[in-house]
């Protein structure tokens, strides 16, 4: 952000650096990324998405390099000096970042509040998962006993029926026996 903040001048588009930034993103970045903007990332506007990776720049924890190039020369080997001297490319050795040890604690804490808090999403969700699987299940039951009902009443309509069925035709054969003589 600084590098940007430094060169304005160049004339980037504000959605082609958001762009940029977003695919040189590792996936959990992503993913953080997406989560604490409530959404798709990209489809915000320009400017939303560069405040965004603007509190992700700040609030994002950075560790120093452990080792030098060079052999511990601090500043740059180039056949051409006067390239540093240009107004885009400064270089300014950082301060090292060392994290204070009551910081610790303070994330543990953080961390077993987002644990606990995770825990409980959790156990709502899988509780609201179960009543809507057994208000599924009482569903399917009233229809299985409706089924039920409905079976019976055919299977007994079919039985008559055939009852039906049998004494007409006996009944035909009785009449046409005493229709023609023996």
């Amino acid at each position: 952000m600084e590098a940007i903040n430094a060169c304005p001048h160049h004339g980037f588009d504000t959605w082609m650096l958001v762009s940029y930034f977003y695919d040189g993103m590792s996936s959990s970045m992503k993913q953080l990324l997406e989560t604490m903007c409530g959404g798709d990332f990209m489809s915000k506007n320009p400017e939303e998405a560069m405040d965004f990776l603007s509190y992700v720049d700040e609030v994002s924890s950075t560790s120093p390099c452990v080792f030098a190039l060079g052999g511990g020369v601090s500043y740059p080997s180039s056949s051409e000096g006067d390239v540093w001297n240009h107004p885009n490319f400064y270089w300014e050795p950082q301060p090292r970042q060392y994290m204070q040890p009551a910081q610790a604690p303070h994330q543990a804490l953080k961390l077993e509040q987002a644990v606990v808090n995770l825990t409980k999403v959790v156990e709502d969700f899988v509780a609201h998962q179960k009543s809507i699987i057994d208000q599924f299940r009482q569903e399917i039951d009233s229809q299985d006993r409706k089924m039920d009902g409905r079976l019976n009443d055919l299977s007994q309509k079919t039985d008559n029926l055939k009852y039906s069925s049998s004494r007409l035709i006996n009944l035909n054969m009785e009449r046409e026996k005493e229709n023609f003589p023996s």
